[in-house]
């Protein structure tokens, strides 16, 4: 057995009991610390809920280092300054805070994994130790088929995100992270072909997305085939580049008056979502449920027997993995980091040739899974065993640790 090894990682984001980002960080860092000694830097307004997590459940192999910019840097970015050049700061931060700090030098290899985005530099480029850049991503756009379905405020949005990347990517720091790393891990194709790009020595597509053992255990528990109503479910935050108004206009399609879509979630799309429904009229088919807790999303995710992720750029997706843990098949499009997580056989992977093409194909998905148990029942079981094997935060670490020590024997 190899010799366990010390690493540092950097997270600015990393909470428990979280998803999204949060739970990244902590997933990942939690993880491997089951295998290696683990250290992190990451925000100082992290320190509370870590320390709650760590009380109830000591971690002699876990360690944290809080880290934020001076307080006038805090009140400028609640002022305007916005969260991406604030990130960039930080990280030009936490590189300081390692070359003057001898102590956070003596590490076998460095890991940076929130933010996932490859536009932006790490904090670890200008050091001799090994380091992994990733997983990261963030350079996934709406497909070009798509952008007509998008409000105008939105599609000057995706504009503007658009010259923001590109214009990130022209800075030395954000070359040097990818080409000075060990090895670059991808989210998606599309942040693959990027990283290839600029530069990146070596690089691997690999999820950011994971949920815990336990979570899995629990999840696994759900009947894949209940005897309600089949119906359907969308979860995530309600933003025209979610790709929700595509999955209500599949199901309009469906004309099954005993089915049901669940849309749980909240944000500034809901207006138009919900006059599209009205337009339709399937009203009564169509169920808001706004912001719920996670626990309760779940039990509303366990009660569907399908999600419906149609998402133009994700680089992740945490819930397409909890619902194949959960036996449920998921119909996501071919784009970013769901279609890297969600296997054919675990649903059905959408081509983006344009949006009649898309409406039509999620349609006849949704209709293959309403009619077909045996269907339902053969990718659910395909989608636990992807998530169990591939999925689950201690199955990423075994990966990232047979990474680490592939890097060091080099």
């Amino acid at each position: 057995m190899k010799k366990p090894l010390k690493i540092l990682f950097s997270a600015y984001a990393c909470e428990p009991n979280h998803g999204s980002e949060l739970g990244i960080g902590w997933g990942t860092v939690s993880a491997v610390s089951d295998i290696h000694e683990t250290w992190v830097i990451t925000r100082t307004n992290n320190k509370k809920c870590i320390g709650k997590e760590l009380k109830k459940h000591p971690n002699e192999n876990l360690h944290f280092v809080y880290y934020d910019l001076p307080k006038v840097i805090l009140w400028l970015k609640k002022r305007g300054l916005g969260m991406q050049l604030y990130y960039y700061l930080w990280n030009s931060g936490v590189r300081k805070l390692i070359q003057n700090n001898v102590e956070l030098k003596e590490f076998d290899i460095y890991q940076h994994i929130t933010w996932g985005r490859c536009w932006m530099p790490c904090a670890f480029f200008s050091f001799n130790i090994p380091y992994i850049f990733g997983p990261v991503g963030g350079v996934e756009t709406t497909p070009k088929s798509l952008l007509a379905t998008l409000p105008i405020l939105e599609l000057l949005k995706e504009r503007f995100r658009t010259i923001m990347i590109n214009t990130f990517s022209l800075l030395p720091s954000v070359k040097k992270s990818i080409r000075n790393a060990h090895c670059v891990l991808a989210t998606s194709p599309e942040a693959l072909e990027y990283v290839r790009k600029m530069g990146a020595k070596k690089s691997l597509i690999l999820t950011n997305s994971g949920i815990s053992i336990d979570n899995y255990n629990t999840l696994a528990k759900t009947p894949i085939n209940n005897n309600r109503t089949v119906n359907f479910i969308s979860m995530g935050r309600l933003v025209a580049w979610k790709g929700f108004h595509l999955g209500i206009k599949a199901f309009a399609k469906l004309d099954i008056k005993d089915s049901e879509y669940w849309i749980v979630g909240d944000g500034t799309d809901r207006q138009r979502l919900e006059t599209l429904v009205r337009k339709l009229g399937i009203e009564k088919n169509v169920k808001f449920y706004g912001w719920v807790p996670r626990e309760e999303g779940l039990k509303l995710l366990e009660q569907c027997n399908c999600l419906v992720h149609p998402s133009f750029h994700d680089s992740g997706g945490m819930v397409c993995a909890e619902a194949m843990a959960a036996g449920r098949p998921v119909i996501c499009l071919n784009c970013g980091g769901p279609a890297t997580q969600v296997e054919e056989t675990a649903g059905y992977i959408i081509k983006t040739n344009s949006e009649e093409q898309i409406v039509t194909d999620i349609s006849n998905a949704m209709n293959i899974l309403f009619d077909n148990s045996k269907c339902r029942n053969e990718k659910g079981v395909a989608g636990r065993v992807a998530v169990k094997n591939n999925l689950t935060w201690q199955a990423k670490a075994m990966s990232l640790s047979k990474l680490y020590y592939e890097i060091l024997d080099k």
